[in-house]
């Protein structure tokens, strides 16, 4: 029965890959391998009276002692055999707050960034808890029956330089198209995390990447928004492109070296005045 709870609880967010079941003092833990993931062990667990309630918190500072934002911390289940089951992991808040729950009783290893993308929220190498660089030199964490591990503080040693990249997207006639996403798609896509930021009115755009990330920007727009309902030159295109939804921009590339401000994105798109 508990197996089957686990299952219908794990199962629809799950990707496929295999999926057992593992008991290990009175918990129930759905082992989920996932052939997608680079780190491809996952973990849901359960006591027979429902979620656990053990977990581990704490707060993320950058070298200058700021909370970081957006940073990833994922915890290793080191019980009873060395990386047993990857345990989902939570992203720092606005104040650099993290909390790991429902876990077994156990000693974790705190993996940070554990993807190693290299991003604007994530700029530096994986890294263990408290602060080292290798995962044998990593300090365990461990929770019991009943009790968590929390006020932890990680310290980010070394942060990566980052670059500036800002430009404009435009309608043909270069007035601003604004409200639209411009999208970041890195070279190494291994290394580095694909990006999208939204223009401003004056459709401005920008990004902050890390040094090194080559790739390409772009944007992508839909001929059949509700801003378009009253555009009769868009109408009009609509009836000659050939049931397609979306025209896009010229692409440019980057090479991830030194910042940019000089960047147009254009579509070919006549200009329509917003709707509402």
């Amino acid at each position: 029965m508990i197996a089957a709870q686990l299952s219908r609880y794990v199962t629809p967010v799950c990707e496929a890959g295999e999926i057992s079941v593992a008991t290990r003092a009175n918990v129930w833990c759905m082992h989920i391998k996932n052939q997608r993931a680079e780190h491809a062990t996952y973990a849901a667990c359960f006591t027979r009276f429902g979620h656990l309630t053990n977990e581990i918190s704490g707060k993320v500072l950058s070298p200058k002692g700021e909370p970081m934002k957006g940073v990833c911390v994922g915890a290793y289940w080191l019980t009873p055999t060395s990386d047993s089951f990857l345990i989902p992991h939570d992203c720092t808040n606005d104040k650099g707050e993290f909390s790991i729950a429902q876990l077994p009783p156990g000693k974790y290893r705190l993996e940070i960034n554990s993807t190693g993308e290299i991003s604007s929220s994530n700029p530096f190498e994986t890294f263990y808890y408290p602060s080292a660089d290798k995962k044998e030199d990593a300090e365990p964490v461990e929770v019991g029956p009943g009790s968590s591990a929390k006020n932890l503080v990680v310290h980010v040693k070394k942060l990566l330089p980052m670059i500036k990249i800002s430009g404009r997207l435009t309608f043909q006639d270069g007035r601003p198209y604004p409200a639209e996403e411009v999208r970041f798609d890195p070279t190494n896509e291994n290394r580095y995390e694909r990006a999208e930021v939204e223009t401003d009115k004056e459709g401005n755009f920008t990004f902050i990447l890390p040094q090194g990330a080559a790739g390409k920007l772009s944007a992508e727009a839909n001929i059949y928004e509700i801003r378009f309902e009253e555009c009769a030159a868009v109408k009009e295109l609509r009836k000659t492109h050939s049931g397609m939804a979306s025209v896009f921009s010229n692409v440019v590339a980057i090479d991830g070296q030194s910042s940019r401000g000089d960047i147009t994105l254009s579509f070919r798109l006549p200009y329509c005045k917003p709707g509402k």
